[in-house]
């Protein structure tokens, strides 16, 4: 039996920190108003896909495949500057970085069986790549996994895997801004 599911999400995350102030001042010439304004805004926002299939031929074989892409748009620090006064003509400027467009695209194949009673099995390949600004980068990660039955209460299991992450969320101690 092949039984299969389609998943589309869509994220976004917005950073926004800033400050401003508004005063008014009257005197004997009349009324100023007086505006200044700073913002620093950065975010990501994703909207990815999968299909996924399961693939199961008897009661001792599960076959798991599938393939998705997630479009990331990455927003990198942007800063703001505006000050406004009545007596003067205003500054309204925006500079920082410019959006990034990314691809991140998997496929991968998994298959889980039984040899007997005594064994089983998982072996599977995932491979993923990630493009953006006219480059790409792969990864190709293979996983393991194996168990033999002593009896019903004890079993010896071995696995390996290797795994790639191509985004990251690095932090650091001091104001801790995603720039």
């Amino acid at each position: 039996k092949l039984f299969s599911n389609t998943t589309l999400r869509y994220s976004r995350y917005r950073f926004n920190v800033g400050f401003s102030e508004k005063t008014t001042t009257t005197d004997n010439t009349g009324t100023t108003e007086s505006e200044y304004k700073f913002d620093y805004f950065s975010g990501i926002e994703d909207w990815a896909g999968n299909v996924d299939f399961d693939y199961v031929p008897n009661p001792n074989h599960y076959i798991k495949f599938g393939i998705g892409d997630t479009y990331h748009t990455f927003r990198p620090g942007v800063n703001q500057f505006k000050i406004s006064e009545s007596s003067s003509s205003d500054l309204d400027t925006t500079f920082g970085s410019q959006n990034q467009f990314a691809h991140e695209a998997n496929v991968y194949i998994e298959d889980d069986f039984k040899v007997g009673e005594l064994f089983k099995f998982n072996v599977g390949l995932h491979g993923s790549a990630f493009i953006v600004n006219k480059k790409t980068y792969y990864s190709l990660q293979p996983r393991f996994s194996g168990r033999y039955l002593i009896d019903e209460t004890m079993s010896v299991k071995a696995s390996y895997a290797r795994m790639a992450q191509f985004l990251h969320l690095l932090t650091n101690t001091s104001i801790g801004l995603p720039t």
